[in-house]
């Protein structure tokens, strides 16, 4: 099959339906999340912003912004609806607060789209490539983009940067109980780094190699066995002199390892990645302004700084007023710099 829209059921991301499609190249991938509260609250009277009438019966303008095109049409309904299912995939169950929920949608999403740019991905060669959907919405809705309406970024969005880095460490599905760990450069000449995987809550190195990789290729560096039971391991590398990456891999055997764990993920992934130490989950700081959950640090000289600076901004975030908070946790898409662009196609091409 050269090509394929791998829409389908949208459940649990590790399913066969993705993992398994013999397509070379998929043309429209995506996966729902939920916009931040503070989009939210533009999009919806005060009235509606909790989305539920009983149970998870969506309300009124919630089944409008799921793209109803008229008053009576049921046509859409499912479409909010994913976001239930696919955070009960994940997670076994599906909160009921607000906060909670957009949190838990968001981490569904994330790590979904990371899943999907990373299984074309290690699949380099045969695989020719992937187009994620999409980038941001044109009017307000609740969809599967990674920035909404009012420019305001899920998570999703700094995870796929971060996936679609010209050379990175992957860590592959499990074949016969092992995974196979590679490394993709898409870029045109030979790289040389260091990488290292560990258990996060361990201090025990599960992999450390050197590798080289030549032009445009991939190459693989080894592979661990997988794991009695749910672990989440972190991955770092570096590359010739330049500033250190990372990177996580579930472990899991399956959707129901992740139930009532998003706590867990919280601790795990911000305390396994140093390049996502200055970011907020959604509304982390709107509910806590005084105490931000940046975590990751990488030697105790470094903890300890960031510490200090964290008791600051702590202090002086206090003092802000809600309305600041919610700016300064609403990060904004600028396609101008360099730093904040992501493409839409993850290079795949020999």
């Amino acid at each position: 099959m050269p090509e394929v829209h791998l829409w389908g059921p949208r459940g649990y991301f590790k399913a066969p339906f993705y993992t398994d499609t013999p397509a070379h190249f998929v043309s429209e991938i995506g996966y729902h999340g939920c916009p931040a509260r503070s989009s939210l609250e533009k999009m919806f009277d005060p009235e509606f912003v909790y989305p539920w009438t009983s149970g998870h019966r969506w309300n009124d303008q919630w089944l409008t912004k799921s793209v109803r095109f008229r008053p009576d049409s049921t046509a859409t309904e499912g479409r909010n609806d994913l976001m239930i299912k696919q955070i009960s995939a994940f997670f076994g169950s599906v909160p009921d607060s607000l906060d909670e929920f957009i949190l838990a949608s968001q981490i569904c999403q994330a790590e979904a789209l990371k899943f999907f740019v990373e299984l074309w991905r290690q699949q380099k060669g045969p695989k020719r490539g992937i187009i994620w959907w999409n980038l941001r919405d044109g009017w307000p809705i609740v969809s599967d983009s990674i920035v909404d309406y009012y420019n305001t970024r899920k998570l999703a969005f700094h995870f796929i940067q971060r996936a679609q880095r010209n050379v990175q460490a992957i860590c592959c599905e499990p074949v016969e109980g092992q995974h196979a760990i590679v490394i993709v450069n898409d870029t045109l000449r030979t790289v040389r780094g260091h990488l290292e995987i560990r258990k996060i809550g361990s201090s025990v190195k599960l992999l450390e190699t050197p590798f080289a990789a030549k032009p445009n290729a991939l190459i693989h560096v080894g592979s661990l066995p997988h794991p009695t039971q749910i672990e989440m391991w972190q991955m770092a590398w570096s590359v010739e002199e330049q500033n250190p990456y990372a990177s996580h891999y579930l472990a899991a055997s399956g959707p129901s390892a992740w139930l009532n764990t998003r706590s867990g993920w919280r601790r795990w992934v911000f305390r396994s990645r140093p390049d996502l130490v200055n970011l907020a989950l959604p509304g982390e700081l709107r509910s806590r302004p005084s105490f931000p959950r940046f975590w990751s640090f990488q030697n105790h000289h470094d903890r300890q700084t960031n510490l200090k600076s964290l008791e600051a901004k702590s202090a002086q975030s206090a003092r802000l007023t809600e309305s600041v908070v919610e700016a300064s946790i609403d990060s904004r898409i600028d396609l101008h710099e360099n730093k904040t662009t992501t493409c839409y196609i993850v290079r795949c091409c020999t």
